[in-house]
């Protein structure tokens, strides 16, 4: 874990690229260490490096709810919502359950203009956590800056809730 803060000792844009090709050298079968450099990449905005590191993720550990969560979110930021859906299936069917992760696919869902199914699951988001989705009616609505800040720091965080 360490190498892994000394990457990131630079914010979030001041990814060490020579540190982190060195760490992807020496950790080339740790799937958990592809994980967390997709993470990196993906809030440095570096999203086609993330993707491969987030597929890296996946060869190494099998298909797992949290990557292809990761890899779903990833690509609804880029507008990908098809991809992103088809991910957010597969995570869900691996048993992935979390208000953050029923508000993103509702998110991908209302995109690809399902309302019905964007509907669905923005209410197994509600019945997992009432207050964050009341937070996010208000983001929508443009209400309460102060609780809207909030919905996006908690938007930050992965859909998955464990990372």
């Amino acid at each position: 874990m360490q190498p892994l803060l000394r990457l990131y000792a630079g914010g979030v844009r001041g990814v060490n690229a020579q540190l982190a090709a060195q760490l992807a050298e020496e950790r080339a079968d740790d799937g958990v260490y592809w994980f967390l450099y997709g993470q990196l990449l993906q809030h440095a905005g570096r999203f086609s490096e993330a993707e491969a590191a987030y597929q890296e993720a996946e060869r190494l550990l099998g298909a797992q709810p949290w990557t292809k969560a990761a890899r779903g979110l990833l690509l609804a930021r880029q507008g990908r919502f098809r991809e992103a859906d088809a991910l957010y299936a597969e995570a869900e069917q691996l048993g992935l359950q979390s208000a953050e992760f029923y508000l993103q696919y509702a998110r991908v869902r209302n995109e690809l203009m399902d309302i019905q199914g964007g509907s669905r699951y923005f209410d197994l988001a509600r019945a997992q956590d009432p207050e964050l989705a009341e937070i996010e009616l208000k983001r929508q609505a443009g209400e309460a800056p102060g609780e809207a800040a909030g919905a996006v720091a908690r938007d930050a965080r992965h859909p998955h809730g464990v990372v």
